[in-house]
């Protein structure tokens, strides 16, 4: 079952016909696969299926792509998917870190686990479409600027309105919409919503350093493992055959902070989610994340977001009230 799936699958990704579907039915699993190319360099793949036997999508040519190229996937049932990175790595997707921006397609490819719910959304687009479609955009422009400098993988995680757009997406899909231009303009709108957080970070010297590749992995290790402890400098260095002294330095050159100061910003980061999405209460999340002391937690939840955890849980109190 697998080659025959797998291979279906590929076709279907590098497939000439503008809008193509694979639906999948028993014994395979159920469920579909959708292609649609919105206009020239801009295709959307969305994903809504339960496979039966456990599938892996190999790594993507990325001569297939026009280069060059942006690819910003969001995998909504991250428990479903087992991410394969390169060097054998891989990583079963948790919490809220579930959307990804690559400039190489052939640095990801991805296992999708039997009996789940796989719901899955990838937006490809091209230096040359932004270009012709949005000269003057800032949000979009900032990445045909800024082609040569910033990393050919980012990990984050989807927000309210990222999640929003792709509900729309999925009902246009579904058939709540006819018009195509509503679609566009949503996938649009996703992708801009997606700049306009990697916008705020600094990858002007990114690639200029050896280890760059390597120091993006352990971006995505201490992403993942926000919500826990932090894996200890010295497991980091021997993981990804560093000294440790270049772990330290080289991590601070690309992303302009100390290791731990980026880890503390992703507990954060997470932090807020689980508060602005989720029912849970301040002393719930801080113990969540490792924090013993309330206070403590309430203190760098400030330093880092500025404001409070409980003026974050009014805010989304207020906003339920004013619907």
């Amino acid at each position: 079952m697998g080659l025959t799936v797998e291979n279906n699958i590929i076709h279907l990704l590098h497939c000439q016909d503008d809008n193509a579907a694979l639906i999948l039915t028993k014994p395979i699993g159920s469920g579909y696969i959708k292609k649609s190319t919105l206009s020239e360099g801009l295709i959307l793949y969305t994903w809504s299926c339960i496979f039966n036997e456990k599938t892996t999508i190999a790594n993507i040519d990325k001569d297939r792509f026009p280069n060059p190229s942006y690819h910003v996937a969001y995998y909504l049932t991250p428990a479903s998917f087992r991410l394969d990175i390169p060097a054998n790595n891989s990583l079963q997707l948790t919490g809220p870190w579930n959307a990804i921006f690559t400039r190489d397609p052939s640095k990801t490819g991805f296992t999708i686990m039997p009996g789940h719910e796989a719901r899955y959304v990838q937006i490809s687009f091209t230096k040359g479409w932004i270009e012709l479609q949005f000269p003057k955009t800032e949000l979009l422009s900032y990445l045909s600027d800024n082609a040569g400098t910033l990393p050919s993988f980012l990990f984050d995680s989807s927000g309210n309105t990222e999640n929003s757009l792709i509900d729309d997406i999925y009902k246009f899909l579904e058939g709540f919409n006819a018009n195509p231009l509503y679609l566009k303009a949503r996938v649009v709108a996703l992708i801009m919503e997606f700049i306009s957080k990697i916008k705020e970070r600094d990858f002007s010297i990114a690639e200029s350093y050896s280890h760059n590749y390597e120091i993006n992995k352990i971006e995505l290790k201490l992403t993942a493992a926000a919500p826990g402890t932090m894996p200890s400098l010295k497991e980091l260095a021997n993981e990804f055959c560093l000294s440790e002294s270049t772990l330290r330095r080289d991590f601070k050159k690309v992303y302009g902070v100390s290791i731990g100061q980026f880890f503390i910003r992703k507990k954060m980061d997470y932090a807020y989610k689980m508060l602005s999405e989720n029912d849970g209460n301040v002393s719930d999340v801080a113990c969540m994340i490792g924090y013993e002391k309330v206070s403590r937690f309430i203190h760098v939840f400030k330093k880092y977001k500025g404001q409070s955890p409980g003026a974050l849980l009014k805010q989304k109190k207020k906003s339920k009230s004013d619907l």
